[in-house]
């Protein structure tokens, strides 16, 4: 037996840890690196909006280098502060949010006359953007959605998030597999006008393959783009995802709805 042998069963477990090092170091940075987000995107001359929606036990702060990436790409990017303890935590359904998000965005586009927009939702966040899409009409001015590492199908791990907020939490009850929550997010038709792009990975632990990508019945304008080696928060920092996000924009019809 060769050293390549010897050492071949070993690679996957450090691949595995060097992702959650790797992850934990880059939250830390987007963490301490900026204590307040500006408030950049001027609304009277956005041409390419795109709204971020981040997920669970998060705040605006880890969309801060997906943000900055977008700009400097010529997209105007908006997020909006979800609530909850320390900015953090959040019980409300997700219906909730969703609405909340949906009157904001709403406002916003009324106010500044904006061009239908795109929404990039990580974890929890693709969720409550593809149920605006399809239960509150966010369609209306909605072009793209593009999920990152998001439990269209549930995830197991919620039921450990329950353990830790004291079975609380409303949406982590509408996150776990085969909830009523879940089984009507997937029976339900998702609008043709829509872009759908679902980008996720088997090394995800958090939200493990399959309940990353939605079933496909009722989704006729869906793309699934897998990739390996990215961790649950890695799709928020490593080049590989933003390039498949980037490149799906471009192919998006940024246009008034007038």
């Amino acid at each position: 037996m060769g050293l390549t042998d010897f050492y071949k069963p070993i690679f996957p477990r450090v691949k595995r840890i060097s992702n959650i090092i790797n992850d934990s170091v880059d939250i830390i940075k987007s963490a301490i690196g900026k204590r307040e987000i500006e408030r950049i995107t001027d609304f009277e001359f956005c041409k390419k909006p795109v709204l971020l929606i981040y997920g669970f036990g998060a705040s605006r702060r880890v969309m801060m280098i997906l943000e900055e990436r977008l700009r400097r790409d010529n997209f105007d990017v908006f997020t909006i502060n979800l609530g909850g303890f320390f900015e953090i935590l959040r019980t409300d359904g997700i219906e909730e949010t969703a609405s909340f998000v949906n009157i904001k965005v709403r406002r916003l586009i009324e106010r500044y006359n904006l061009p239908n927009i795109a929404i990039v939702g990580h974890s929890e966040g693709g969720i409550i953007g593809r149920y605006m899409i399809q239960k509150l009409k966010a369609y209306e001015y909605t072009h793209t959605l593009i999920t990152l590492a998001s439990p269209h199908r549930g995830t197991p791990l919620a039921y450990v998030g329950l353990i830790v907020t004291g079975f609380l939490s409303q949406n982590l009850w509408q996150l776990t597999p085969n909830s009523s929550f879940i089984r009507e997010l997937n029976s339900t038709t998702f609008p043709e006008s829509v872009r759908f792009c679902v980008i996720y990975s088997k090394d995800d632990k958090l939200i493990p393959y399959p309940y990353s990508i939605p079933e496909k019945e009722n989704i006729s304008n869906l793309y699934i783009i897998e990739l390996e080696g990215i961790g649950h928060n890695g799709f928020l920092f490593y080049k590989k995802p933003y390039q498949h996000i980037l490149n799906f924009l471009k192919e998006s019809p940024f246009v008034c709805t007038e």
